[in-house]
């Protein structure tokens, strides 16, 4: 395993030698390779900035961020360590003048430095959602209702579209099994949620 230290005359240590692999990049900030293969990032003093929990990590020096990989995608982090935008993306393009492109499921926006996404973009994914939902495709709109909450958790809606189709989900379950009595107060609470949800009166 590999460590560093301030200095070669130095006893303390930078990073202890639990890594299996140490690389400096740019601005005084290193990559860490976990025994697990997944990488992280620390400063030149010693501080995590990135945990160790990404298959790839990319610093954008124009952003100010660690743009960071979590199976197939994307979210980035500050040069201060906090986390700026969630791995939700299917893509993020290189920072300048304070944006980069971002994408998901073919739908281009933008995002800033500090992780504010474009509302219009997560209003075109939601769009999608609805479509996807209205012409039955019921797993690719929870997936994109999934994404959105994801990258942009304060946006009730996905919230609520999401929870009606695991619910519509959970009661089919429910009456699929094999019609026992006991099932039927529980089917008739599913019931009555997914009206409430949807604002409407019991008949």
């Amino acid at each position: 395993f590999y460590g560093a230290r301030i200095s070669e005359k130095d006893s303390i240590w930078l990073f202890k030698p639990e890594y299996i692999g140490i690389e400096q990049i740019n601005d005084g900030f290193f990559l860490l390779f976990a025994k697990d293969s997944l990488c992280g990032v620390g400063d030149s003093f010693g501080r995590i900035i990135v945990p160790c929990e990404y298959e790839d990590i990319t610093y954008d020096r124009n952003g100010h961020a660690f743009v960071v990989q979590e199976k197939e995608h994307y979210g980035f982090y500050g040069i201060d360590g906090l986390i700026r935008a969630f791995t939700g993306f299917d893509l993020i393009g290189g920072f300048a003048d304070g944006t980069a492109p971002i994408w998901v499921d073919n739908e281009t926006g933008t995002v800033t430095e500090d992780g504010t996404i474009d509302p219009e973009f997560i209003q075109r994914l939601y769009v999608l959602g609805e479509t996807a939902e209205k012409n039955g495709e019921t797993q690719r709109a929870r997936q994109l209702y999934a994404r959105i909450i994801k990258i942009e958790p304060t946006f009730a809606m996905a919230y609520n579209n999401f929870g009606l189709l695991e619910l519509k989900s959970e009661a089919y379950r429910i009456k699929s099994l094999a019609g026992s009595k006991r099932l039927v107060p529980l089917l008739e609470l599913l019931r009555q949620l997914m009206r409430q949800s949807k604002g409407m009166k019991q008949p």
